[in-house]
């Protein structure tokens, strides 16, 4: 017997999580509730969910401000807004934070049911595709890393860690979430030892291979940031507090950190 499919549920509205709990349960979900959106977060770096359903009204930061943070650390994660905001642009406001679909209150159950059957069947197909970056290639479907034209070996961990990197260029992916994501468990001292040396031998075999313009950079007690600088290298000077500042590059993701 398979194991029954998480979703993460983000409702501060009793009745409403009340409602949404009920129906997916009968539709063999295990369901975890957050009434807030600091609680959904320190919820996603413990444990990923197979789906993620996201009220937009949440008593501490605004729905669209989560749903930005799921997008920018667990890419590949289905999220469906359940909301009664019926206007045209805060509907296309939350696809363009990355929401995978979009359901109106009050919804229903069937109906619900569907959509989120249907964005799991597509998460689990097959990844195919290559990340390019200078001269790196990663390819998703092999699971491969060649730098110019040249195979790298890559232990299965250190591919994780990179590949995940360059789906994020340029923003900061949190310790957390790299130990979340790839060992599946929380952050300890002996995981965070290991992530430490994974990052240093993928730094070292960039540098082994001639890769100047791209950095696996460290941010001060945040976590790593993957940086490309078109046509030159990049200096080495070691990054400091202005990196802790620009997490939130890119919008909507200023305070979510202190939720944390």
């Amino acid at each position: 017997m398979s194991a029954a499919r998480k979703v993460l549920l983000v409702e501060d509205d009793e009745a409403q999580a009340n409602w949404a709990k009920l129906v997916l349960t009968r539709g063999r979900f295990d369901v975890t509730h957050c009434q807030t959106g600091g609680q959904a977060i320190r919820a996603m770096t413990k444990e990923v969910p197979d789906a993620v359903v996201l009220d937009m009204r949440l008593p501490d930061v605004h729905g669209l401000e989560v749903l930005v943070w799921i997008r920018r650390n667990f890419f590949d994660v289905p999220v469906i807004v359940l909301s009664n905001a019926m206007q045209e642009m805060q509907i296309v406001e939350a696809f363009s934070a990355g929401a995978d679909d979009y359901v109106l209150k009050p919804a229903r159950e069937a109906e619900f049911l569907a959509r989120i059957a249907a964005m799991m069947r597509r998460k689990g197909h097959a990844v195919s595709g290559t990340i390019e970056i200078g001269g790196i290639a990663i390819d998703l479907g092999w699971k491969a890393v060649r730098i110019d034209g040249e195979p790298v070996r890559m232990a299965p961990i250190e591919y994780e860690i990179l590949e995940m990197m360059a789906r994020h260029l340029g923003s900061v992916v949190q310790r957390e979430v790299l130990v979340n994501r790839i060992w599946g468990r929380s952050i300890d001292e002996a995981v965070s030892r290991s992530l430490d040396t994974h990052v240093y031998r993928i730094r070292h075999k960039l540098k082994v291979h001639g890769v100047s313009n791209v950095s696996l950079r460290s941010v001060y007690n945040l976590g790593y940031r993957l940086e490309w600088c078109r046509g030159r290298a990049l200096a080495g000077a070691a990054p400091g507090r202005d990196d802790a500042l620009r997490l939130a590059e890119g919008g909507g993701e200023a305070m979510l950190p202190s939720l944390l």
